[in-house]
């Protein structure tokens, strides 16, 4: 039987594997690995990143052929699909800020170099997808700025340029970036839960996060369920103090009036 393998096929009068740069061939499978993870994360939220696991089995002498496996096809391969679709179709609304992103680097890794990048399955037989050359074009996604603070988990601090590594309570990674100072204070803080006060960018049309930049550290105390319940109705306790039916003042407020009769 054979193995359902898939592909990223660099080709020009320039591109070999001999001649290829070590940090070029890093940036493209990076690039590969965040297009395809991000994907199949954004069709499979239950997922998490860990457990998606791509393989770089081999690389084909002549054009630099990189040649993928991995243990879960059934999510892979769909994604990668996917994402060949949304190049060869030039239209990239449906799929992860990361993603356009890392189509983005290929696009002008392709420039650069003056080469193609084919995106094919070998399955028996080859089957190509997409191919991104240097004509090929992405539009602008507008974005927005705003102020929030995020709570989950410390799972990574550091690097040359400063970021954080904040797992959510459902699951989620996202990358925080902050400077040195405020990195080696966290990095004191590592596997627990904390708060970031920072600046989020979000896409306007579906409004997901893409980056967010850390302006301070909150105080976040992990506190049993019932203890927090009790500490909110001393906090505000008193203000409905004189109001018959809180639930009626609450849906009021809300703009949410009862069905008349």
């Amino acid at each position: 039987m054979d193995l359902h393998l898939i592909h990223l096929r660099f080709s020009g009068e320039h591109i070999s594997s001999d001649t290829i740069r070590v940090g070029d061939l890093a940036e493209m499978l990076s690039s590969a690995e965040k297009l395809i993870l991000s994907t199949v994360l954004q069709d499979h939220p239950e997922m998490k990143e860990d457990e998606i696991v791509l393989s770089l089995v081999n690389i084909k002498n002549g054009s630099v052929d990189l040649e993928f496996q991995t243990p879960v096809p059934a999510l892979v391969i769909p994604a990668f699909e996917r994402a060949a679709l949304a190049i060869r179709e030039s239209n990239f609304k449906e799929l992860p800020f990361i993603a356009i992103d890392a189509i983005k680097k290929m696009v002008s890794y392709s420039r650069s170099r003056q080469c193609s990048i084919d995106f094919y399955e070998q399955n028996g037989t080859e089957n190509i997808l997409a191919t991104i050359t240097p004509e090929t074009m992405l539009e602008t996604i507008p974005t927005l700025l705003g102020e929030t603070i995020l709570y989950g988990e410390l799972i990574r601090v550091g690097g040359i340029n400063p970021a954080v590594l904040l797992r959510m309570a459902d699951g989620r990674t996202v990358i925080c970036h902050t400077d040195r100072a405020t990195a080696r204070n966290l990095a004191s803080r590592l596997y627990t839960w904390i708060g970031l006060k920072g600046t989020a960018e979000y896409i306007v049309n579906n409004f997901e996060m893409v980056d967010f930049a850390i302006k301070e550290i909150t105080e976040f105390e992990d506190k049993p369920v019932i203890q927090v319940i009790n500490d909110l109705a001393v906090l505000v306790g008193p203000y409905y103090k004189e109001i018959d039916d809180v639930m009626k003042y609450i849906s009021e407020m809300r703009g949410e009036y009862p069905e008349m009769g």
